[in-house]
C-alpha cells in the first residue's frame, strides 16, 4: 500500500483529533446536600445553601473576598485593569463537593484524554473560590443598597493558566447554579474559539444541579 494511500485513510482520524475541542462542559448533577459552601465571613463563619440562595447572601460572600490577583512571571500580580473580581483561598472556605466522587473523571477521561492518559488516575485539588460581583473589600461604601445586582463590572481579560504543578494538565471551573448576566467565558486554542454561557446556562436548571 504506498504511503499516499495509507495518508488518505489515515487523514480523517487525525483531522478528528486535531478538531476535538480541548474542553468539557456541562450541567453535572448535584444533591441539594452538596450545594452549600462554608466560609470565613468578615465577623463569623457563614454558610449558604445554593438551593435557595439570596442576593443578599451572595452580596455578603463577595464582601468577605479578597481582590483577585493573576499569575505572571511566576508571581502573583494584583491588577484591576486587567482582572477585576474576588478570590478566597482555600484555606478560608468548604465545600462538601468531592469531585472524585462524581462522575467527573468518567467524563474527563472519555472526552478528554487519550491511549494510556485515559487509565491514569486523576487527582481534584480544591484550589480558590472565584467571585465575580460588584461588592469586595477595595470597594468604598459599607451600605448594601436595596437592590443588589451580583456580576457587573467583574472580568477578567485573555489569559493563560499557570500550571501549578508539573503534573497539571488542565483547569476544573465548578459554577454554582445562581442567576446572574453575563459571565461568558471564552476559550481559545490553535486559532479556534468556544464559549461558555455560564448564566444561559443556568437558566431552567433543577434545583439539584450545580
Amino acid at each position: 500500500m504506498s504511503e499516499t494511500v495509507v495518508q488518505d485513510i489515515l487523514k480523517p482520524l487525525r483531522d478528528s483529533v486535531v478538531n476535538r475541542p480541548p474542553y468539557v462542559s456541562g450541567i453535572l448533577p448535584m444533591s441539594p446536600d452538596h450545594l452549600r459552601l462554608y466560609y470565613d465571613g468578615l465577623e463569623s463563619a457563614c454558610a449558604i445553601d445554593f438551593t435557595k440562595v439570596t442576593d443578599m447572601q451572595l452580596a455578603v460572600l463577595a464582601r468577605a473576598c479578597q481582590p483577585a490577583t493573576f499569575g505572571l512571571d511566576q508571581k502573583d500580580v494584583f491588577d484591576e485593569s486587567y482582572r477585576k473580581a474576588g478570590k478566597m483561598d482555600v484555606t478560608h472556605f468548604s465545600t462538601p463537593i468531592v469531585p472524585e466522587r462524581t462522575d467527573l473523571p468518567t467524563i474527563i477521561r472519555y472526552d478528554l484524554l487519550d491511549g494510556e492518559n485515559s487509565t491514569r488516575p486523576i487527582r481534584f485539588e480544591l484550589y480558590k473560590l472565584n467571585v465575580y460581583g460588584e461588592y469586595t473589600k477595595t470597594d468604598t461604601y459599607r451600605e448594601f443598597p436595596a437592590n443588589v445586582k451580583l456580576g457587573k463590572g467583574s472580568f477578567f481579560k485573555p489569559h493563560i493558566d499557570t500550571p501549578r504543578s508539573e503534573t497539571m494538565f488542565g483547569s476544573l471551573v465548578l459554577v454554582y447554579a445562581t442567576e446572574h448576566e453575563d459571565g461568558i467565558l471564552i476559550l481559545r486554542h490553535r486559532g479556534e474559539e468556544w464559549t461558555f454561557d455560564s448564566a444561559q446556562a443556568v437558566k431552567n436548571l433543577a434545583p439539584s444541579d450545580t
